[in-house]
């Protein structure tokens, strides 16, 4: 009798979970540069630079003695409240000094893009609360979007099938088609640009 594969333990992200208990996964072991190797040894190129965060190549290994020595005196900490580190502050300096705006402050999320999305929808809002225009509420994003996992992100990226199954998500948010700014115009017109906190668009669609 042959012996099958334990079923998978992990939920893939957009995996269809029976494809790959039937032996569909694809294990990836290590990297050299732009390219990786699954755990049979064949190799791929990392077009998608493991989707998209992977800019500088796998296997670094002078990244690999930084992190080394950073973990040796403190692997990381947290900095909520009253609470900061040196690597945080020389980042968020780092940061600060490349935004077009003087003395910019810099939060950082902990999970990557979806959390990063859900942060400024919910820092959009705030502050027109803040600043005494709690009616703009309304929060624009584009068809064929994709701003992550989180209920923000989901909520504006344009993507139907992302979406549908957990509807409904976050309210008043409104979506106009990804390559026209004359219904951007005019969705603003509709709602109100004294109702708009925000409009998300990043630099490609997902066609």
């Amino acid at each position: 009798m042959t012996e099958q594969a334990p079923s998978p333990a992990m939920w893939n992200g957009f995996g269809n979970m029976a494809s790959l208990a039937a032996g569909g996964l694809v294990t990836i072991e290590r990297g050299e540069g732009a390219t990786v190797f699954d755990t049979a040894g064949r190799s791929y190129l990392d077009a998608l630079a493991s989707l998209w965060y992977c800019n500088i190549g796998h296997g670094r290994a002078e990244l690999a003695d930084a992190a080394a020595g950073q973990m040796r005196q403190i692997a990381a900490y947290q900095v909520f409240e009253t609470f900061s580190n040196p690597p945080a502050e020389a980042l968020a300096r780092r940061i600060s000094a490349l935004a077009p705006m003087p003395d910019a402050k810099v939060f950082f999320t902990p999970g990557g893009g979806s959390d990063a999305i859900d942060t400024a929808a919910k820092l959009a809002r705030a502050y027109w609360r803040a600043v005494g225009q709690p009616a703009k509420q309304v929060i624009i994003g584009r068809s064929f979007a994709y701003h992550g996992v989180n209920a923000y992100g989901t909520s504006l990226g344009g993507i139907p099938a992302n979406a549908e199954a957990f509807t409904p998500l976050i309210p008043q948010v409104e979506h106009v088609p990804w390559d026209d700014a004359a219904a951007l115009e005019k969705v603003i017109g509709q709602v109100g640009a004294d109702r708009v906190a925000a409009f998300f668009c990043e630099p490609c669609a997902c066609l």
